[in-house]
């Protein structure tokens, strides 16, 4: 009868024990646990566009949250976009300094004064000339903006490399009662035509 006692009295203990929180625990019990896994830190990401890129419309960020669950941030931007500029996501404290803008020179022609100076800066084409625009154009295959302007002037065909980031080189051309200027773009672009200022015509390419 004691060995009975003796033997419930023990076991009754033991499973006491293992309830016991300080009790030591099985190597291989699973357990959970609070560290999260945190991927790189975002600071910059470059996107670049398609050429036939024009406006971006809106940006839609999918984002994991903190407990997990995933949400989409949608920004709306509806602006005008250069295909040559990428997209730069920037996740710091930044200061946004405008390039300073300058015009790019792409032909002058005439002699002993030239009668017409064609310019570039950004997306304007600047044509200062006295001379009278009759008319401007597109054309296509390749894509090219062309001037006419009127002068009873005498001159070879002329081309002239140029290496903006739009304009590939630009062609003059002598016909009879005026002379031609062809722009040649290295895409297709929607031009439009600003108000004269003075003698100067503004193009811009969009």
């Amino acid at each position: 009868m004691k060995i009975w006692f003796f033997i419930i009295l023990t076991l009754t203990f033991w499973l006491e024990a293992r309830e016991n929180p300080f009790m030591p625990v099985e190597k291989n019990l699973e357990y959970s646990t609070n560290i999260v896994i945190r991927q790189d830190e975002l600071e910059k990401e470059s996107i670049n566009l398609s050429k036939t890129a024009r406006e971006l419309m809106f940006v839609e960020l999918h984002i994991k949250n903190i407990d997990g669950s995933k949400s989409v941030q949608k920004v709306q931007i509806d602006k005008s976009v250069d295909w040559h500029k990428p997209i730069i996501i920037v996740h710091q404290d930044v200061q946004i300094i405008k390039e300073k803008n300058t015009k790019k020179h792409l032909l002058s022609f005439g002699k002993p004064k030239p009668f017409f100076t064609l310019e570039a800066d950004n997306n304007i084409i600047y044509l200062t000339t006295k001379d009278k625009l009759i008319r401007d154009f597109i054309l296509t295959n390749p894509y090219r903006l062309v001037f006419d302007l009127k002068r009873n002037a005498r001159f070879l065909t002329y081309t002239q490399d140029v290496t903006t980031k739009q304009i590939k080189k630009v062609r003059l051309g002598n016909h009879h009662g005026y002379y031609r200027i062809v722009i040649d773009f290295d895409s297709n672009y929607k031009i439009k035509k600003e108000p004269k200022q003075g003698n100067t015509y503004l193009f811009r390419m969009e």
